[in-house]
C-alpha cells in the first residue's frame, strides 16, 4: 500500500483499501473525531486531579532481595522474538519474530499458540515490534529493517504501509490515546511517524538522537520518547504530538525503554548500563534503581502494582517497587529482551533473545 500524507486530524484513504474498509470510512473518521473531543475534555478536567501533589521529589531507600521463578509456564515462538502487543478484545498476545522467516506467533492464555501469521519480502523484514489500535481493533507490527509497517486484523494481514521517507527501519510502536493516532520511532531518522486508518498521518516529528522505546503517560498527557543515542526523553503533546517537542529530560547511560506506573504517577527509563531511571512528565529527576546488569525490557503489571525489568546480561528479571528491587527471578532460560502484560490471566509474558529448549526457535515466558 503506498502511504498517504495529510496534516494531524485528517485520514486519507489508500486507492489501495479493501472495499470494506472503504465502504465504512466515514463512519470510522467521525468516531475518531468524536473520541478526540471527549479524551481531549476528560484530559484537561482531570489532569490537574492526578498530577498535582501525588509524586514525591524524596528518593527512597534503594534495597534489593532475590527469589528465584519455580517452573515458569513458556511457549514456543520464532527465531529473536521482539515486543509483543496485546488485543484486549481476542485477549490474544502478538509476539514478532524478527530472525529467519518473518513471522508473527499469536498466543492465548497461559502462553497457547494459536497460530503463526508469515510475513512475507512484501510485507516487511525483521518485524520487531507490535502495538494495538483500538479504534479499528488492530494490531500494527514495525520492523527494525526496512519501511513496511504491517497491520493485522485477527488471524491476517489486512495492510501494509510503505512509510516513503523513513530511514533504516523502527524500534518501537505505541497508541496514543489522546490524538488517537499510533505513534513509532524511527531511529535511523531521529524521528517519530504517526498512523492512523492504516496510512501515515502529519509529517515525521523530530526527537532526539537514536529514538528507542516510547510510551503514554496519561498524568501529564504525554508521550515520552527514549533517545538513546543523547541519553534523554523527549516529551510531545500526546494531544498534538505534531507540535513537537516542549520538554527534555535527562536520564542514564544509554537509555532503551520506558512505562508508566499509574500508582505514583511516574516513568521508568531502562538505561543499558546498570540502572533505571524514575522521571515525570514534569521533568523531575526522582531517582535511579540500581539494578546492575544490562536493564532493557520494562512494563507495569496493573495486577501485582510493580514494574517488571528485563537483564539483558543475564537470565533475571527484576521487580521493581519505587526505587526499589523487590524481588528477582532467576531462570528465565535466555536472554530477556521485551515483555507485554496479558490482562486476561493477569500474566506478564517476556520475550528472549534465543531459546535453550531444542524444540523451540524461541522462547517466550509467563511471569505470575
Amino acid at each position: 500500500m503506498e502511504e498517504a500524507w495529510g496534516p494531524p486530524g485528517e485520514y486519507p484513504m489508500s486507492s489501495l483499501d479493501r472495499p470494506s474498509k472503504a465502504l465504512r470510512s466515514p463512519h470510522r473518521i467521525g468516531r475518531r473525531e468524536g473520541l478526540k473531543f471527549v479524551g481531549s475534555l476528560a484530559i484537561a478536567c482531570v489532569l490537574t486531579f492526578l498530577c498535582v501533589g501525588t509524586v514525591s521529589a524524596q528518593p527512597l531507600a534503594a534495597s534489593r532481595t532475590g527469589s528465584s521463578l519455580q517452573d515458569p509456564i513458556h511457549c514456543g515462538v520464532g527465531y529473536a522474538p521482539g515486543q509483543p502487543g496485546y488485543d484486549p478484545v481476542n485477549h490474544w498476545m502478538y509476539v514478532p519474530n524478527s530472525a529467519g522467516a518473518a513471522s508473527v506467533t499469536v498466543l492465548k492464555a497461559h502462553c497457547d499458540v494459536v497460530r503463526t501469521i508469515p510475513l512475507s519480502s512484501t510485507h516487511t523484514n525483521e518485524p520487531l515490534a507490535a502495538s494495538y489500535d483500538p479504534l479499528d481493533n488492530e494490531i500494527y507490527i514495525v520492523p527494525y529493517f526496512g519501511c513496511n509497517v504491517v497491520v493485522i486484523s485477527g488471524l491476517e494481514v489486512e495492510h501494509t504501509i510503505h512509510v516513503r521517507n523513513c530511514g533504516e527501519g523502527f524500534n518501537d510502536i505505541i497508541w496514543d490515546p489522546a490524538a488517537n493516532l499510533m505513534i513509532a520511532t524511527d531511529y535511523s531518522t531521529n524521528a517519530v511517524y504517526a498512523f492512523s486508518g492504516n496510512v501515515v498521518v502529519g509529517h515525521p516529528i523530530p526527537v532526539g538522537q537514536l529514538p528507542s522505546g516510547l510510551d503514554y503517560d496519561p498524568c501529564y498527557n504525554e508521550i515520552l520518547v527514549v533517545d538513546a543515542g543523547t541519553s534523554n526523553v523527549t516529551v510531545l503533546s500526546a494531544s498534538d504530538p505534531f507540535s513537537g517537542s516542549h520538554l527534555s529530560i535527562p536520564v542514564g547511560l544509554d537509555p532503551q525503554y520506558i512505562a508508566y506506573d499509574p500508582s505514583n504517577h511516574t516513568d521508568y527509563v531502562t538505561n543499558f548500563y546498570y540502572n533505571v531511571s524514575v522521571i515525570n512528565g514534569a521533568g523531575a529527576e526522582l531517582g535511579a534503581v540500581p539494578t546492575g546488569g544490562n536493564p532493557l525490557g520494562i512494563a507495569w503489571s496493573p495486577a501485582a502494582h510493580q514494574m517488571y525489568v528485563g537483564d539483558y546480561g543475564s537470565t533475571n528479571v527484576w521487580i521493581v517497587k519505587g526505587l526499589n528491587v523487590t524481588h528477582t527471578f532467576n531462570g528465565v532460560w535466555g536472554v530477556p529482551v521485551a515483555m507485554a502484560y496479558d490482562e486476561f490471566d493477569k500474566g506478564m509474558y517476556v520475550t528472549t533473545a534465543f531459546s535453550l529448549f531444542p524444540n523451540e526457535q524461541g522462547t517466550v515466558w509467563e511471569l505470575t
